[in-house]
């Protein structure tokens, strides 16, 4: 999530047609039709659809504090790197200019852009799953966890680790979260004790959930890398399915084990790694709650669009609803 300013700034722009000014000077440098450009969601990043002759495209950017060059590039290889590996991924447009991420000096400040093809597809609902899918989606992980593995290009691109992660906590957790800072040491201990082995560790998607699983027919297309890590595989199963851990961890729960058997299909895993489950989605929560912080740096105010006071009141609440966890945890 942006910092609400952030996202505030630019979606003043956008007029009751989802245009923009900005998104169209962006979209610019890609020869974007002339007033194609259309808005579709705000969030980690600014999303925004475009036509370029008779083909469509996603135009993605993000405001220079919140995302940095090298970082993008580093994950545009990585998709180009699966794309010629077999994998279902979206590829990288160049620009009219022949570059893969422009830098747009735009009025409301600089901003970092990426354009990319389109993958079909359906997401399909959690509570709809049969346990064949269940099957299908752990293999379709399993299957890039060992392709990442396969591929000695991804052990050292300019992607953050957990440690980063750990250090964006303490850098946004203000001294007066108590549980929350107990919470992150016990975390940072723990996840020092772990094995990094070559089988166990590496660049993992992060955030592997439904929402960035594209199914048409019985190929599975991956979206949204702008969050890849290095960490633990493991750690990528457990956010993927961290709704079914919220209460407690059940190995015998049948769509887990329909996912596992998917899983090992594909590639190997670390029996002793899937006890450490609901720490990983502890840690994830974590993480999750300090980006939250960093987001909402707007109180709720009389002159906000009441779409901005909506979203100000649900993230505070989860915020909350975060907070109450780690004093249950600590407790």
């Amino acid at each position: 999530m942006m910092k609400l300013s952030v996202m505030k700034n630019l979606v003043q722009t956008i007029d009751e047609s989802w245009k923009s000014p900005v998104a169209d000077k962006i979209a610019d440098c890609w020869g974007a039709d002339k007033g194609s450009t259309r808005y579709i969601r705000g969030s980690a990043n600014f999303l925004f659809v475009f036509q370029r002759e008779d083909e469509r495209f996603i135009l993605r950017f993000n405001e220079d504090s919140e995302r940095k060059v090298e970082q993008i590039k580093a994950e545009l290889f990585l998709l180009q790197l699966l794309k010629d590996k077999g994998l279902a991924v979206p590829e990288p447009v160049q620009s009219m200019n022949g570059q893969l991420v422009e830098s747009v000096e735009t009025d409301l400040g600089l901003y970092h852009a990426s354009v990319f093809t389109i993958i079909k597809g359906t997401h399909p609902e959690f509570e709809a799953l049969t346990d064949a899918e269940f099957t299908k989606w752990g293999e379709t992980l399993g299957q890039l966890h060992q392709t990442l593995k396969e591929c000695p290009e991804t052990s050292d691109l300019n992607r953050p680790s957990w440690k980063d992660q750990l250090t964006f906590i303490r850098e946004n957790l203000s001294p007066s979260e108590t549980a929350a800072w107990l919470e992150l040491d016990d975390l940072s201990q723990w996840a020092e004790s772990l094995p990094v082995t070559n089988e166990t560790y590496g660049l993992i998607h992060f955030d592997f959930e439904l929402d960035n699983l594209l199914w048409n027919e019985d190929q599975v297309g991956i979206i949204d890398f702008d969050d890849s890590v290095y960490h633990w595989f493991v750690a990528d199963i457990a956010f993927a399915l961290r709704d079914m851990f919220e209460n407690k961890l059940d190995l015998e729960h049948a769509s887990f084990l329909s996912f596992m058997e998917g899983y090992r299909r594909m590639t190997d895993v670390d029996d002793k790694l899937i006890q450490e489950l609901p720490q990983f989605t502890r840690m994830h929560k974590l993480y999750t709650f300090a980006r939250l912080l960093r987001a909402v740096d707007l109180d709720e105010h009389q002159e906000h669009p009441d779409w901005l006071n909506g979203l100000i009141q649900k993230l505070q609440a989860k915020i909350n609803a975060y907070r109450q966890g780690f004093v249950r945890v600590t407790n």
